[in-house]
């Protein structure tokens, strides 16, 4: 977890425009899920065998100041979540884990919010979404910011979950994103 909100928070503040990844729609496909990318859409894989499987960019936009975006990973445990309670729970329990791990990194964080923390009862899938105030002081940048920050967990069998984390500067562009894996993303069963 402190992996991915240090880079979330590299590819909000730090990252320059410029980016090195593959254009072009296309379906690519992975063990458990086949995602459709567009053409405007800047995709990064992450290094063979890692948990890390991909960070992308819908719709990049190599002049805008921000970009918002999702990276896949695969998480070591099951996702069981069977209600509504239990995914606010799992839920608020995300959102303290971020503000962990991001005071554990010296970033001042306040302001935090849970906005969503609701349960797909079709497909399993939990969607967390949280919002913070962040003093990137500690990494270099004189800046404070809010930021949103998400993630969405789809159940894979019995021992993994698939774990889709956004970030980005608004709660539109994270509403945006998860629509983006809701119209993209085919989980295989």
């Amino acid at each position: 977890m402190k992996k991915w909100i240090v880079l979330l928070l590299s590819l909000l503040l730090l990252l320059p425009a410029a980016a090195q990844g593959e254009t072009g729609a296309r379906a690519v496909e992975f063990e458990d899920f086949i995602i459709h990318v567009g053409e405007n859409d800047l995709l990064q894989m992450g290094e063979a065998g890692a948990a890390s499987l991909f960070q992308l960019f819908p719709d990049y936009d190599e002049a805008a100041q921000g970009h918002p975006n999702l990276s896949a990973s695969l998480a070591p445990a099951a996702i069981s979540v069977l209600t509504e309670e239990e995914a606010a729970f799992f839920a608020e329990n995300v959102m303290q884990a971020g503000m962990q791990s991001l005071t554990g990194e010296g970033i001042t964080v306040a302001g935090q919010q849970l906005l969503r923390g609701d349960l797909d009862a079709e497909t399993g899938a939990v969607t967390v979404l949280f919002t913070l105030v962040v003093d990137a002081s500690a990494l270099g940048v004189e800046q404070t910011m809010q930021v949103y920050m998400g993630c969405r967990y789809y159940p894979v069998g019995d021992e993994r979950s698939l774990s889709f984390t956004v970030g980005c500067t608004t709660p539109e562009e994270a509403e945006m994103l998860f629509a983006y894996l809701d119209q993209n993303l085919v989980i295989k069963k």
